[in-house]
Order: C-alpha cells, then structure tokens, then sequence
C-alpha cells in the first residue's frame, strides 16, 4: 500500500481553528503543538508536561476532531508514546483516528475526561493524525523556528519528570545548555513550573561550585528568572515572539524571492519588497537591491494553452503564439516596460486595458467576452474570441488542423503562417480566415517588412510574395533565404553550401559571402555570420570584408539578434548564458547566465531582450543600461567632439556634485538636478579632486594642480604637482609630484609635510592618516601619519588600482592589483587584515566606496558590486551601469552616486525606503491578495 498522503482540507481546518481562538488562547497554541511534536514524531503528553492555559487549545482542537485528550483509564499509557509523521493514517471517521482507537466524540467539557474537577486536564493529550505535520503550513512554521531546541527541550521535560521522582537535577554541560536554551534560544515554548523548578534546583546546586561556574551560571539564572516571569511581561514577550516570527518569515520570503529571481522577476520583486515590509534585516535589504539590480523585468505567459503546445514569439517578443488540437492562441502582454529614475527599468504587470465587452478584473487565462467574429466565416470552422487575463490580450481561432510542425507572425501581428504536411497555409488573425490556399512548403519565415515569404520546397528554398500570391521570379538555386531590411537585398544559400548577396529588384548578385548569415542589422550594413556552431563573425555588407576589429570570434549558442538600433548584438551564450557585445567590441559587455532551461526564441525590442522558455514563458532581461543609458544633458557622448571621450570624474564628498574631465574642458554638475553649473579648461585630467565643501575643484595636468572656485569659474592659484587630493578638513591638500608626495596648507600654500612619493591619495576620515599608492620601491601601498609622517605597519603588500576608508575608520578597504583582483579588508585599529570582500569570486576593485552604514561599494568592468562589511554578504546583485565602465563612486543623500564613462549618472536607491519606493515602481506594486496566500501562507495579507 502506497504513501498515505493528507487531504487539503486538514490544513485548512487547522487553520480555521486557530483564527477562531482569541488572542490568548493563539499565544498558547505553538506552546501546546510544540510539546506534542517535533520535527520527525508526534507523542502523547500527560497534562502536567502542558502548560497553565492550555485547556481552552485543547477543547478547541479536541471538538475539531484533531487532539485526543484520554480518559483517567487512559492515563497511564507511556508520556512517549511517539508515532512518526509519515505513519499511514488508519482507515474510518475521515481517517481522523489516533492510533489508540475512535476520537472522544463527546463535547469539550466535564465528563468527558477532559477537565478534572479541579479544572485542569483530566487525561494525556495527542494529535488524532500524524500528517497535520505536513498539512498545516503553521505548524511546519513553529517546528522549524524551534528546530534547534527541540532535541533540549524534549531531554529537559524528561529530566524534570524523573528528578520529580527522586531522579537527578541537571549538572556542568547538560544544566549550561538547558539554561542557555531556557534563557536565550525559545520563541514559543515556555517553561512548565516543574521544569522550570527543575532548572532553579540545578542551579542552586550549581552555585555551590567554583566561582567561575557560579558567575556564569549565575548570569544565566538572571535571564532565566526574567525569561519565566512570564504572567508579569506577557505583552513585552509576545511582541518580542511575534517580531521574531516575523523576522523569520521576513528571512524565508526573501529567500523564496531569490529563487525566482531568473524565472518570474516581478513575482520576486514583490516577494522581496513583502520581505522588507516585514522586517528591517540587511536580508531583505539585499533582496530590494537584488530586485533594482536584477536585469530580469517582466514574465508573461499563456496559461490557457494546453500542455503540451507548439509555440514560438513574435518577432518584437510581445505575443506569444500556441497551436494544439487545431486551435491557435496568441497572447498580447500589455504591461508596459516603464523606466524608473535612478533604477534603470521596471514593468507594471498586469496592467488592464480597455477591451470592449470585457469586464473590468478578470482572473488570469479567463475570457469574459466574445465579441461578433464578422460575416462570411464558414460554420465550425473559426470560434474568435479576445479577452483580457492577467498581463495580455487573448485571440484564438481554430481551424488550422492537426499535425502542426512550426508557426511564425508577421511582424505587423496581421498574418499568421502555420506549416504543417509539407504545406504552408496563412491565416488573417483579425477574423480567423485563412488566406488563399495552402502554399508548398516543408518551412517559412517572414521578410522584415511581412511582404515575403521564404519558403522551402523538395530541397529548393524560394520567396512567396505574400499580397500578390506567387513566386517571387528571378532567384538563383537556393537551399536558404535570409531576406534582408527593406525587402531590398537577400542572402541566398547555394548548393556548394556558399552563400551570396542578391538584389531583389534588379534579379543580380552584388557580392559573395564567406559563410551562412546568422542575423542581419536593422539597416542592412551588417551581417552576422556564423563561422562555426558555436561562433558567428560580423561583415560589412558595403565593403564586403570581414569589420577591421572583428578580429576573433564570438562564442554563441543558438540565434543571434541585433538591437533595434543596431549598435549592438546579443546572443544566447555556451551553457545557458545572455551575452551582449557592442559591434564595434570584441568583449562582450554583458554575459549573463539564466536561471532558466530551453531558452529560445531570442528577440530584441524596446528597452530589453526577450525569450522563450521550455516552459512557454516569456521572459524579458533589461538591457537599458548599455543600449539606453541615461546620459547627461548637453552630453551627447563620444560622437562630438567636445566630449571625445572621459579622461576621469569625481564626486564632491556628499555627491551632490560631479566633475567631468573631457577632452578639452572640466565640466561641474548638480547630481539632483542634473544641470551644469561650471565649466573649466583643464582638458585630459585623469584626476579631479573636490575640497569637502564642494566649492573648489583641482583639476591636475602634466606639471600643475590648478585650483578653481566652482561657483565662479575663476582661478584660485595652482600648486605644482600632476595628483592631489583634500583633507577631510579641508585645510590640507595632498599634491603628488614626481620626487614626492606634499601636504600644503591651503589657505597659506606652505608646506607642511614631504612623503615618498605616490599617486591616488586617500585621507581617513578624521584626517590623521593619508594612504599612498605607489609610494617607494615596489609600488605598494603606504599608510603615514598626517602630522608626523611616520608610516603605519600595514600588512605585506599590497598592490592598489583603488583604496577607500570606512566614514568610522575602522576599515581600510584596498582594491588589489593582482592578478586574482580581490578586495582586501584591514581593520585599522591594528592594522591587520581583517578578510576579503566578496570571498567567494573574484572582484576587483576600480572603484570603492564605503556609506556610513557600512556597505562597500565596488566598481567592476561597467558594473557596481554591494557588500555589507559587518553581516560579510554580498547585498544584491550586480548593478549594470555602462559599456564604457564606471568613473567615479559617492554616497550621499540615500542613494549611491554612479558616474558612467559614457557620460551616465545613477543614483541607485541605498535608503531602505527609497529602495522599498523604487522596487514598488519597479514592480508595478506590491502583491495581490492571491499571489500572498500563494507565496506566504504563513502570514495572513496585511491588506484585510
């Protein structure tokens, strides 16, 4: 006989039981449950193991049918007599029978054997059935937040009842453990007076030991007392469970929304934004960074299609097309992709638009209305609908047969072409008519602009013009056609597996190509090509010649697309990951593994790519950041000539201000504002520094620091040197020379220290210290103090691309210059190393930044990192900021200030409720009654 499992309604009705106690009576419940179970058995408990109060649980769940309280008779039965969870569940009353025999169907109270005349339990209690473990999502709950203590618990409950006997109390390890537990580890279990007496003769005993012993103990009693007073401090105590319980489930939501971070993205926005509404840990902190971060945006599927279904997307990865038994679906998703400032983009799923004849809040995959599908549609043949669920529009229409193989859309959404037994056949999916007869074809694929068919017939591929119904003339033998933008020129594969380019409207070949043709550039300049199965190269269709820098391949898998703009191209990387290249690059500037299987269908459209997934789901990845990125005003980027290029930048130390070194010019910027406030000559600096005010800027060359008053734009003198950098003060300026590193007053420019010299010099927050990379022989790193220059013992050395104090500090972050590219940690109180930021990959640090709150900010190839530098995690994931790197880092006013090297500016959320703000955006608000019962049942939707 097989498993026996629980029926549904067993939880369910556990539940309903417990929402009808009273408060007092719902503190008491995890106390009584947590004695009749653990994680593995449930056992039968004599009424002096329960605890004061316990009765009205009992007669609760004993008049449900779910507790079995034994009559006097019955009371001598064994205290553990324990059954496993999984025990096959005994056959009649429902299966609600304990192992014992029939449940006491009598009522709750006296004369039953529940009460004694006293009041108190007449009888052993046990749960009637050993899988409202496993049925009840509570219990599992209670058992889980108490798991660690059970095992003493259960020893301790024993213990007291054989000491109440003549046995022994609790002494040395066994009485520290029990009172450590008693005193610190509980959240719903409370001591009975017996235990509880128990534990106070052990310690009584315990005093009379060594002093050691006795202090220790001593401070464990005092929690103790304080912990089993519990009639004085029930209300402190259960505000401190229930904060606790919440802080569980805040843990647990925030790892639930981490598993669907690549599978359903809005879903685990809002988990992670319920997570943070519970509890305010640096957990769920992460996951609202995480869901800013995540390049995953929008989900959408068709939960109408059958199992089972041929599917594919449409070419601007909007609709998803499904065909089963003869009928065809296509859902439209409506939610827009919108873009939140600061955070790149978001989605508002499941946005409702206005469909005539649909009622307003239709639950996901329902049709509600069915509106006339015109005249002249062949009876059974066509049954059109459109509806509106959750997230799209719905079309269907049937007709098209069994025996399906492949299906494809226009890309006007118009025309539907459905292949099948080595035909083609067309279908107007407006009426759910089909379009002429069916075409011979074993394949099809629809031009750019929808006027052409490529087709494919007894090994011979050709054009269909799709509005006149006919061949297109004129094309040499071919096995394949990739028509190309335009319907101007195609790529036409011949029968020596060579391929060239054919113009359409003149019936002639332009040029030769070397390989077969992967994709094609939106205008036509561009083709990729692939050079084996897992590389594709791009060509220049003009020239005819493989593009100067493509110098090597790219490693891909499955299909290739370019953007609409065609700047860059992406494809589906080896072993599952999303990469993205600028043409004009070999690196990839975006390599981004998926959480999901079967990935296909990629398509490029909007602010994103999308896909399909093995399990019909289109997924959507934002990849603004590089495509799109928020650029400066009057900043175009590198294509004017005043702005050639970022030679570097920094941020004011609040980061309210920017200073952009281009070509010919220092450009000052508000951060809140984004608008231009000075503009200085100082073209080509590598290094900006602002004094800690924000009011004066210097802006280093070759062979002099020039200092200038922001507001102004005039000159406040210079100082020779080519680095340097303000005290926090703002009284020194550190200048690094080729013989040395010079601290000067800057009110008088008197010097008043001379170091080795370096470059990239960091003051610690109070100004006593100043680190030097490069300062010496061998190019490490060094520490001296500002007044004595006495140098600080760091430990070994330390090769620095980037160095940043902590605002207390007490921690000294150091990006190394190793090959391994990793973030050192030196605690500056001893100038030991303290660890590795990020210990589990390599991060290499161009850029640090630490917030007062003590989160390490890491810039890494056009991305930022988060580390939480007490709690040693990584907070979030990866923030894409630019192709062209990251050039400066700042906290300030809630939010981290990122500076692109293409001329972006970020201010990413750091503030929890800024955070919370933009994850809500992001997300198109926060979950739905129904997706919380789904995702936590533990905890009833705050919205009731």
């Amino acid at each position: 006989m097989g498993a026996w499992h629980a029926d549904p309604p067993l939880g369910d009705l556990a539940e309903s039981v417990y929402e009808a106690l009273d408060p007092a009576d719902q503190a008491m419940a995890p106390q009584v449950f947590l004695r009749l179970t653990d994680s593995e058995m449930t056992r039968r408990v004599p009424p002096e193991e329960l605890p004061e109060g316990a009765a009205g649980v009992v007669a609760a769940y004993r008049a449900a049918g779910m507790l079995d309280v034994a009559r006097p008779s019955e009371a001598a039965r064994p205290s553990e007599a324990a059954r496993p969870f999984d025990a096959a569940g005994p056959s009649g009353a429902a299966g609600l029978l304990d192992g014992a025999g029939p449940v006491n169907a009598a009522g709750p109270f006296g004369g039953d054997g529940l009460l004694d005349g006293a009041g108190s339990l007449g009888g052993a209690v046990a749960i009637v059935h050993p899988a409202l473990h496993r049925a009840w999502p509570r219990l599992r709950g209670w058992v889980e937040q108490e798991r660690d203590g059970l095992a003493v618990h259960r020893a301790l409950s024993e213990a007291a009842r054989r000491w109440q006997t003549g046995g022994d109390v609790y002494r040395g390890a066994a009485l520290e453990e029990a009172l450590r537990w008693a005193a610190t580890g509980r959240r719903h279990l409370t001591l009975t007076r017996r235990e509880a007496a128990f534990l106070e003769a052990g310690t009584a005993l315990a005093r009379r030991a060594t002093r050691r012993r006795r202090l220790m103990i001593a401070a464990l009693a005092v929690l103790l007392v304080v912990a089993t007073v519990a009639t004085v401090v029930a209300d402190r105590q259960r505000r401190v469970m229930a904060e606790q319980h919440l802080e569980s489930v805040a843990r647990l939501v925030a790892a639930r929304a981490e598993e669907l971070r690549g599978s359903d993205p809005v879903t685990a926005m809002r988990l992670s934004l319920a997570a943070a509404d519970l509890a305010p840990l640096m957990e769920t902190r992460a996951g609202l960074y995480g869901s800013l971060a995540q390049p995953e945006i929008a989900l959408f599927s068709d939960p109408g299609a059958p199992p089972g279904a041929l599917q594919e997307l449409s070419a601007d990865g909007q609709t998803l097309v499904s065909v089963a038994e003869g009928v065809v679906r296509l859902r439209r998703r409506t939610g827009e992709v919108t873009s939140v400032p600061g955070v790149g983009s978001g989605v508002s799923a499941g946005e409702v638009t206005s469909v005539p004849g649909v009622r307003a809040g239709a639950s996901e995959g329902e049709v509600t209305s069915f509106p006339a599908v015109g005249t002249g549609v062949s009876a059974g043949e066509v049954t059109s609908f459109t509806g509106v669920g959750a997230g799209g529009e719905v079309t269907s229409f049937t007709g098209v047969g069994a025996g399906v193989s492949a299906v494809e859309l226009s890309p006007d959404g118009r025309t539907l072409a459905v292949t099948g037994d080595e035909h083609v056949q067309l279908w107007d999916v407006g009426s759910g008519k089909r379009i002429g007869g069916p075409i011979r074809s074993a394949m099809s694929g629809f031009s750019p602009t929808g006027r052409l068919l490529a087709s494919e017939a007894d090994g011979r591929a050709g054009l269909w013009d799709v509005a006149r119904r006919r061949w297109v003339d004129g094309l040499p033998p071919a096995f394949g056609v990739v028509v190309g933008p335009g319907d101007r020129v195609a790529a036409i594969g011949q029968g020596d597996s060579s391929w060239v380019l054919w113009d359409l409207r003149r019936r002639r070949k332009l040029a030769d190509l070397p390989r077969e043709i992967a994709a094609w550039s939106p205008d036509g300049r561009v083709l990729a090509v692939r050079t084996g199965e897992t590389a594709f190269r791009l060509w220049d269709v003009e020239k005819s010649a493989w593009r100067d820098h493509d110098d090597r391949t790219f490693p891909y898998k499955g299909e290739v697309v370019f953007t609409p703009d065609g700047r860059f191209v992406a494809g589906l990387g080896d072993e599952g990951v999303l990469q993205l290249w600028k043409v004009d690059r070999i690196d990839p500037v975006m390599s981004h593994p998926l959480q999901v299987s079967g990935a296909r269908s990629l398509r490029a459209g909007g602010r994103g790519l999308h896909f399909l997934t093995g399990l019909g789901e289109v997924v959507t990845v934002d990849i603004s950041a590089f495509t799109a990125p928020d650029v400066l005003p009057d900043l175009p980027g590198p294509r004017y000539s005043e702005y050639a290029a970022l030679a570097g930048a920094a941020f004011s130390a609040d980061g309210r201000r920017l200073a952009l070194a281009h070509r010919s010019w220092v450009t000052v910027w508000e951060t809140a504002t984004r608008r231009r406030i000075a503009r200085v000559p100082g073209g080509g600096a590598q290094r900006l520094a602002f004094s800690p005010d924000g009011r004066t800027l210097a802006v280093p060359s070759a062979s002099s620091v020039a200092l200038w008053d922001v507001a102004s734009g005039t000159g406040r003198g210079s100082l020779p040197g080519w680095d340097a950098v303000f005290d926090p003060g703002g009284t020194i300026i550190a200048v690094a020379t080729e013989k040395a590193t010079e601290l000067y007053e800057v009110a008088t420019r008197r010097r008043v220290l001379r170091l080795p010299p370096g470059d990239g010099m960091v003051f610690s927050p109070d100004g006593r210290l100043i680190a030097v990379r490069g300062a010496g022989d061998g190019g490490g790193l060094r520490v001296f103090e500002t007044r004595s220059g006495k140098e600080a013992r760091i430990p070994g050395h330390l090769g620095a691309t980037s160095v940043a104090f902590s605002p207390d500090g007490r921690t000294f972050a150091v990006g190394e210059s190793s090959l391994r590219g990793r973030v050192v940690l030196v605690d500056t109180r001893t100038w030991q190393r303290s660890g590795y930021a990020f210990t589990r990959e390599e991060v290499a640090g161009e850029h640090l930044a630490i917030s007062r709150e003590g989160i390490l900010a890491v810039a890494q190839e056009g991305t930022v990192r988060l580390w939480d530098l007490t709690g040693r995690r990584v907070m979030g994931l990866p923030v894409a900021v630019s192709p062209e790197g990251v050039v400066a880092l700042a906290f300030g006013d809630g939010v981290l200030h990122i500076a692109g090297g293409d001329g972006s500016l970020r201010a990413f959320p750091i503030e929890r409720g800024r955070a919370k703000a933009a994850v809500r955006a992001r997300a198109g608000g926060p979950l739905s009654a129904a997706e919380w019962r789904r995702h936590i049942p533990e905890l009833p939707y705050p919205g009731k």
